[in-house]
Protein backbone atom coordinates (compact mmCIF):
# COMPACT_ATOMS: atom_id res chain seq x y z
CA UNK A 1 0.00 0.00 0.00
CA UNK A 2 1.73 3.35 -1.10
CA UNK A 3 2.13 5.65 1.45
CA UNK A 4 1.57 9.02 -0.21
CA UNK A 5 -1.45 11.16 0.89
CA UNK A 6 -4.62 11.19 -1.15
CA UNK A 7 -5.11 14.53 -3.27
CA UNK A 8 -7.22 17.31 -1.18
CA UNK A 9 -7.98 18.78 -3.68
CA UNK A 10 -6.83 22.41 -4.59
CA UNK A 11 -6.55 25.45 -2.67
CA UNK A 12 -9.00 27.45 -3.03
CA UNK A 13 -11.29 24.25 -2.63
CA UNK A 14 -10.63 25.04 1.47
CA UNK A 15 -10.13 28.41 1.72
CA UNK A 16 -13.56 29.13 2.46
CA UNK A 17 -13.56 31.53 -1.04
CA UNK A 18 -14.22 28.77 -3.72
CA UNK A 19 -11.70 30.60 -5.58
CA UNK A 20 -7.81 31.62 -5.77
CA UNK A 21 -7.28 33.93 -3.20
CA UNK A 22 -6.06 37.20 -3.86
CA UNK A 23 -4.07 39.94 -2.55
CA UNK A 24 -7.48 41.97 -1.29
CA UNK A 25 -8.53 38.99 0.34
CA UNK A 26 -5.83 38.77 2.31
CA UNK A 27 -5.83 42.53 3.33
CA UNK A 28 -9.45 42.41 4.25
CA UNK A 29 -9.14 39.25 6.24
CA UNK A 30 -6.13 40.80 7.95
CA UNK A 31 -7.68 44.37 8.77
CA UNK A 32 -5.43 46.05 6.39
CA UNK A 33 -5.00 47.93 3.54
CA UNK A 34 -3.58 45.77 0.37
CA UNK A 35 -0.20 47.77 0.14
CA UNK A 36 0.45 46.54 3.65
CA UNK A 37 -0.27 42.76 3.03
CA UNK A 38 1.57 43.43 -0.09
CA UNK A 39 4.98 44.80 1.77
CA UNK A 40 4.91 42.36 4.61
CA UNK A 41 4.09 38.99 2.29
CA UNK A 42 7.28 40.23 -0.05
CA UNK A 43 9.60 42.04 3.22
CA UNK A 44 10.27 44.78 1.19
CA UNK A 45 10.23 48.69 1.73
CA UNK A 46 9.34 50.17 5.03
CA UNK A 47 7.99 48.04 7.44
CA UNK A 48 6.60 50.45 10.19
CA UNK A 49 3.99 48.13 11.16
CA UNK A 50 3.39 46.46 14.58
CA UNK A 51 4.59 42.80 14.98
CA UNK A 52 0.79 41.98 15.79
CA UNK A 53 -0.56 43.52 12.33
CA UNK A 54 2.33 41.84 10.86
CA UNK A 55 1.69 38.50 12.41
CA UNK A 56 -2.28 38.72 11.35
CA UNK A 57 -1.04 39.14 7.93
CA UNK A 58 0.94 36.01 7.28
CA UNK A 59 -2.05 34.42 9.43
CA UNK A 60 -4.71 35.25 6.90
CA UNK A 61 -2.35 34.31 3.98
CA UNK A 62 -1.89 30.83 5.83
CA UNK A 63 -5.92 30.64 6.20
CA UNK A 64 -6.79 31.72 2.84
CA UNK A 65 -4.08 29.44 1.23
CA UNK A 66 -2.76 32.44 -0.52
CA UNK A 67 -0.31 32.35 -3.29
CA UNK A 68 1.59 34.65 -4.85
CA UNK A 69 1.60 35.01 -8.66
CA UNK A 70 5.79 34.60 -9.47
CA UNK A 71 4.63 36.07 -12.84
CA UNK A 72 3.16 39.25 -11.10
CA UNK A 73 5.89 39.40 -8.63
CA UNK A 74 8.46 39.59 -11.57
CA UNK A 75 6.69 42.52 -13.39
CA UNK A 76 9.22 45.06 -12.14
CA UNK A 77 12.04 42.95 -13.61
CA UNK A 78 10.67 41.31 -17.00
CA UNK A 79 8.15 42.28 -19.47
CA UNK A 80 5.55 40.29 -21.48
CA UNK A 81 5.26 42.61 -24.35
CA UNK A 82 1.22 42.12 -23.84
CA UNK A 83 -1.51 45.20 -23.00
CA UNK A 84 -5.07 44.72 -21.06
CA UNK A 85 -7.97 46.73 -22.08
CA UNK A 86 -10.97 46.88 -20.10
CA UNK A 87 -13.96 47.99 -21.90
CA UNK A 88 -17.67 47.37 -20.55
CA UNK A 89 -19.31 45.90 -23.45
CA UNK A 90 -17.68 43.71 -26.14
CA UNK A 91 -20.46 43.61 -28.24
CA UNK A 92 -21.38 47.42 -28.24
CA UNK A 93 -20.07 48.61 -31.73
CA UNK A 94 -18.59 51.81 -29.71
CA UNK A 95 -16.35 49.87 -27.57
CA UNK A 96 -15.85 47.82 -30.81
CA UNK A 97 -14.38 50.16 -32.44
CA UNK A 98 -11.98 51.02 -29.03
CA UNK A 99 -10.68 47.66 -28.97
CA UNK A 100 -10.11 47.59 -33.21
CA UNK A 101 -7.90 50.61 -32.88
CA UNK A 102 -6.21 49.70 -29.83
CA UNK A 103 -5.71 45.46 -30.92
CA UNK A 104 -4.34 46.77 -34.35
CA UNK A 105 -1.80 49.53 -33.19
CA UNK A 106 -0.36 47.06 -30.51
CA UNK A 107 0.09 44.39 -33.26
CA UNK A 108 1.74 46.62 -35.79
CA UNK A 109 3.84 47.04 -32.48
CA UNK A 110 4.64 43.74 -31.50
CA UNK A 111 2.30 43.39 -28.38
CA UNK A 112 -0.19 41.40 -27.70
CA UNK A 113 -3.76 43.00 -26.62
CA UNK A 114 -5.80 41.25 -23.45
CA UNK A 115 -9.57 42.05 -23.43
CA UNK A 116 -11.91 42.58 -21.08
CA UNK A 117 -14.91 43.71 -20.17
CA UNK A 118 -16.71 44.12 -16.78
CA UNK A 119 -21.11 44.67 -17.58
CA UNK A 120 -22.29 47.10 -15.17
CA UNK A 121 -19.75 45.74 -12.36
CA UNK A 122 -17.13 47.40 -10.69
CA UNK A 123 -14.21 46.77 -12.38
CA UNK A 124 -11.29 47.18 -9.52
CA UNK A 125 -10.92 43.24 -9.36
CA UNK A 126 -10.81 43.24 -13.39
CA UNK A 127 -7.61 45.75 -13.42
CA UNK A 128 -5.84 43.58 -10.85
CA UNK A 129 -6.63 40.21 -12.55
CA UNK A 130 -4.80 41.62 -15.83
CA UNK A 131 -1.93 42.59 -13.81
CA UNK A 132 -1.28 40.08 -11.32
CA UNK A 133 -2.78 37.19 -13.34
CA UNK A 134 -2.18 37.93 -16.43
CA UNK A 135 1.01 39.97 -16.67
CA UNK A 136 0.33 42.69 -18.83
CA UNK A 137 3.21 45.59 -18.83
CA UNK A 138 0.13 48.29 -18.98
CA UNK A 139 -3.55 49.11 -19.22
CA UNK A 140 -5.99 50.85 -21.21
CA UNK A 141 -8.95 51.75 -19.65
CA UNK A 142 -12.60 52.67 -21.20
CA UNK A 143 -14.30 52.06 -18.70
CA UNK A 144 -14.89 54.10 -14.67
CA UNK A 145 -17.78 53.75 -13.04
CA UNK A 146 -16.76 54.61 -9.81
CA UNK A 147 -13.85 56.87 -10.88
CA UNK A 148 -12.08 58.27 -7.31
CA UNK A 149 -12.31 54.88 -6.28
CA UNK A 150 -11.07 53.26 -9.28
CA UNK A 151 -8.24 55.52 -10.47
CA UNK A 152 -6.46 54.85 -6.73
CA UNK A 153 -7.04 51.29 -7.50
CA UNK A 154 -5.35 51.66 -11.07
CA UNK A 155 -2.50 53.84 -9.41
CA UNK A 156 -1.64 50.96 -6.95
CA UNK A 157 -1.11 48.70 -9.46
CA UNK A 158 2.22 49.49 -10.39
CA UNK A 159 2.26 49.74 -14.35
CA UNK A 160 1.21 52.61 -16.29
CA UNK A 161 -1.95 52.98 -17.57
CA UNK A 162 -4.11 55.04 -20.36
CA UNK A 163 -7.80 55.94 -20.60
CA UNK A 164 -9.72 56.16 -23.40
CA UNK A 165 -12.22 58.66 -24.26
CA UNK A 166 -12.46 59.51 -20.13
CA UNK A 167 -10.34 62.09 -18.70
CA UNK A 168 -9.88 61.05 -14.99
CA UNK A 169 -8.20 64.17 -13.28
CA UNK A 170 -5.55 66.29 -13.60
CA UNK A 171 -2.85 63.82 -13.51
CA UNK A 172 -3.86 60.76 -15.36
CA UNK A 173 -2.72 60.16 -18.58
CA UNK A 174 -5.94 60.11 -21.40
CA UNK A 175 -6.93 60.42 -25.04
CA UNK A 176 -10.65 61.61 -25.09
CA UNK A 177 -13.13 63.10 -27.80
CA UNK A 178 -14.13 66.92 -27.06
CA UNK A 179 -17.44 65.30 -26.15
CA UNK A 180 -19.24 68.95 -25.00
CA UNK A 181 -18.18 70.45 -28.71
CA UNK A 182 -18.98 67.50 -30.37
CA UNK A 183 -22.83 67.25 -28.55
CA UNK A 184 -22.91 71.21 -29.22
CA UNK A 185 -22.85 71.04 -33.09
CA UNK A 186 -24.94 67.79 -33.10
CA UNK A 187 -27.93 69.82 -31.07
CA UNK A 188 -27.17 72.93 -33.45
CA UNK A 189 -27.00 71.30 -36.60
CA UNK A 190 -31.18 70.05 -35.34
CA UNK A 191 -31.40 73.51 -34.37
CA UNK A 192 -30.44 74.82 -37.72
CA UNK A 193 -32.97 72.32 -39.68
CA UNK A 194 -35.76 74.36 -37.46
CA UNK A 195 -36.50 72.47 -34.33
CA UNK A 196 -36.99 73.99 -31.23
CA UNK A 197 -38.12 70.82 -29.22
CA UNK A 198 -34.98 68.79 -29.19
CA UNK A 199 -35.34 66.00 -26.49
CA UNK A 200 -32.15 64.72 -25.17
CA UNK A 201 -31.72 60.78 -24.31
CA UNK A 202 -28.87 60.49 -21.62
CA UNK A 203 -26.25 58.56 -19.94
CA UNK A 204 -26.33 58.15 -15.97
CA UNK A 205 -25.16 62.07 -15.10
CA UNK A 206 -22.01 60.38 -12.76
CA UNK A 207 -20.58 59.15 -15.66
CA UNK A 208 -17.95 61.54 -17.44
CA UNK A 209 -19.31 61.14 -21.13
CA UNK A 210 -22.93 61.51 -20.27
CA UNK A 211 -22.02 65.33 -18.11
CA UNK A 212 -20.41 66.53 -21.30
CA UNK A 213 -22.58 65.44 -23.99
CA UNK A 214 -25.11 66.73 -21.88
CA UNK A 215 -23.50 70.09 -21.34
CA UNK A 216 -23.06 70.31 -24.63
CA UNK A 217 -26.84 70.26 -25.41
CA UNK A 218 -27.81 72.44 -22.71
CA UNK A 219 -24.81 75.26 -24.49
CA UNK A 220 -26.54 74.84 -27.97
CA UNK A 221 -29.87 75.46 -26.35
CA UNK A 222 -28.38 78.51 -25.04
CA UNK A 223 -26.96 79.70 -27.22
CA UNK A 224 -29.96 79.29 -29.56
CA UNK A 225 -32.02 81.42 -27.23
CA UNK A 226 -34.19 78.37 -26.79
CA UNK A 227 -35.25 77.15 -22.79
CA UNK A 228 -33.82 74.29 -21.57
CA UNK A 229 -36.99 71.80 -20.88
CA UNK A 230 -36.22 69.35 -18.43
CA UNK A 231 -39.52 67.09 -19.08
CA UNK A 232 -37.30 66.60 -22.28
CA UNK A 233 -34.69 64.84 -21.16
CA UNK A 234 -34.11 61.05 -19.80
CA UNK A 235 -31.81 58.54 -19.03
CA UNK A 236 -31.71 55.51 -21.19
CA UNK A 237 -28.37 54.70 -20.87
CA UNK A 238 -26.48 53.37 -23.50
CA UNK A 239 -28.00 49.79 -23.98
CA UNK A 240 -31.28 49.77 -26.86
CA UNK A 241 -33.68 48.33 -23.74
CA UNK A 242 -32.85 51.60 -21.87
CA UNK A 243 -33.51 53.52 -25.36
CA UNK A 244 -36.69 51.99 -25.86
CA UNK A 245 -37.87 53.04 -22.54
CA UNK A 246 -36.81 56.24 -22.02
CA UNK A 247 -38.27 57.29 -25.44
CA UNK A 248 -41.43 55.84 -24.15
CA UNK A 249 -41.89 57.61 -21.46
CA UNK A 250 -41.43 61.08 -23.47
CA UNK A 251 -43.90 59.87 -25.68
CA UNK A 252 -46.29 59.01 -22.85
CA UNK A 253 -45.89 62.47 -21.07
CA UNK A 254 -49.16 65.16 -22.11
CA UNK A 255 -47.94 67.93 -24.33
CA UNK A 256 -46.84 67.96 -27.59
CA UNK A 257 -43.79 65.60 -28.14
CA UNK A 258 -41.04 66.69 -29.54
CA UNK A 259 -39.76 66.81 -32.99
CA UNK A 260 -36.31 65.86 -32.46
CA UNK A 261 -34.20 63.80 -30.34
CA UNK A 262 -30.40 63.65 -29.88
CA UNK A 263 -29.49 60.30 -28.40
CA UNK A 264 -26.10 59.67 -26.28
CA UNK A 265 -25.40 56.97 -28.17
CA UNK A 266 -26.10 54.25 -31.23
CA UNK A 267 -27.59 51.56 -29.36
CA UNK A 268 -29.74 53.53 -27.05
CA UNK A 269 -30.93 55.59 -30.31
CA UNK A 270 -31.92 51.99 -32.02
CA UNK A 271 -34.16 51.45 -28.96
CA UNK A 272 -35.77 55.10 -28.93
CA UNK A 273 -36.54 54.65 -32.78
CA UNK A 274 -38.22 51.37 -32.20
CA UNK A 275 -40.46 52.97 -29.55
CA UNK A 276 -41.49 56.08 -32.07
CA UNK A 277 -42.15 53.06 -34.92
CA UNK A 278 -44.61 51.29 -32.04
CA UNK A 279 -46.23 54.67 -31.91
CA UNK A 280 -47.09 54.66 -35.17
CA UNK A 281 -44.94 58.01 -35.57
CA UNK A 282 -42.94 58.62 -38.69
CA UNK A 283 -38.92 59.01 -38.70
CA UNK A 284 -37.97 61.88 -39.65
CA UNK A 285 -41.35 63.38 -40.46
CA UNK A 286 -43.04 63.18 -37.39
CA UNK A 287 -39.89 62.85 -34.76
CA UNK A 288 -36.05 63.21 -36.14
CA UNK A 289 -32.93 61.39 -34.73
CA UNK A 290 -29.62 62.60 -34.29
CA UNK A 291 -26.83 60.06 -32.71
CA UNK A 292 -23.37 60.36 -31.03
CA UNK A 293 -21.39 57.88 -32.76
CA UNK A 294 -21.27 56.49 -35.84
CA UNK A 295 -21.37 52.77 -37.05
CA UNK A 296 -22.60 50.08 -39.19
CA UNK A 297 -25.53 49.79 -37.44
CA UNK A 298 -26.77 53.35 -38.51
CA UNK A 299 -27.23 52.16 -41.71
CA UNK A 300 -29.09 49.01 -40.68
CA UNK A 301 -31.61 50.88 -39.08
CA UNK A 302 -35.12 52.11 -40.70
CA UNK A 303 -34.83 55.25 -41.94
CA UNK A 304 -30.82 54.94 -41.50
CA UNK A 305 -30.02 57.53 -38.99
CA UNK A 306 -27.81 60.43 -39.03
CA UNK A 307 -25.06 60.41 -36.39
CA UNK A 308 -22.26 62.05 -35.07
CA UNK A 309 -18.66 60.58 -36.10
CA UNK A 310 -16.24 60.32 -33.42
CA UNK A 311 -12.92 58.96 -34.48
CA UNK A 312 -12.86 55.96 -31.82
CA UNK A 313 -10.57 53.82 -33.62
CA UNK A 314 -7.49 56.54 -33.72
CA UNK A 315 -7.79 57.65 -30.15
CA UNK A 316 -7.72 54.14 -29.21
CA UNK A 317 -4.53 53.52 -31.43
CA UNK A 318 -3.12 56.94 -30.01
CA UNK A 319 -3.47 55.83 -26.66
CA UNK A 320 -2.28 52.08 -27.16
CA UNK A 321 0.99 53.60 -29.45
CA UNK A 322 1.62 56.38 -26.18
CA UNK A 323 1.36 53.36 -23.59
CA UNK A 324 3.80 51.66 -25.45
CA UNK A 325 6.48 55.20 -25.65
CA UNK A 326 5.75 55.62 -22.21
CA UNK A 327 6.92 51.60 -21.08
CA UNK A 328 9.49 51.94 -23.64
CA UNK A 329 10.86 54.90 -21.96
CA UNK A 330 10.15 57.05 -25.21
CA UNK A 331 7.78 59.37 -23.30
CA UNK A 332 6.16 60.20 -19.73
CA UNK A 333 2.77 60.98 -20.24
CA UNK A 334 -0.21 62.12 -22.80
CA UNK A 335 -2.76 64.45 -22.40
CA UNK A 336 -4.49 64.80 -25.12
CA UNK A 337 -8.46 65.94 -26.61
CA UNK A 338 -9.60 65.83 -30.09
CA UNK A 339 -12.28 67.00 -31.98
CA UNK A 340 -15.67 64.65 -32.76
CA UNK A 341 -15.56 64.37 -36.10
CA UNK A 342 -18.31 65.77 -39.32
CA UNK A 343 -21.97 65.28 -38.91
CA UNK A 344 -23.43 61.77 -41.30
CA UNK A 345 -25.84 62.73 -42.88
CA UNK A 346 -28.47 59.67 -43.40
CA UNK A 347 -32.34 60.21 -43.71
CA UNK A 348 -33.40 60.69 -39.53
CA UNK A 349 -33.37 64.14 -39.73
CA UNK A 350 -36.35 66.50 -42.15
CA UNK A 351 -35.95 70.03 -42.04
CA UNK A 352 -38.84 71.88 -40.78
CA UNK A 353 -40.49 74.49 -42.75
Amino acid sequence: MSGRKADSGPPEAHNGLGRRATLKDVAERAGVDKSTASRVLRGVGPLSVREETRLRVFQAAEQLHYQPNKIAQSLRTSRSRSLGIVVPQVINPVYTQIIVGASNCARERGYMLLISQTGDQIDSDVYEQLVQQNRVDGLLVATLRDEAAQMKTLAALGVPFILVNRQGGAEANYVMCDEVEGAYRATRSLIDRGHRRIAHLAGEQDRFNAKMRFQGYRKALEDAGLPFDPSLVEVSGYDQRGGELAMQRILDRTGPPPTAVFVVTLVAAAGAMASVHRAGLAIPQDISFLSFHNGSLADMLYPPLTTLEVPLEQMAAQATDALIEILEGQREAIQLTVPAGALVERKSVVKLS
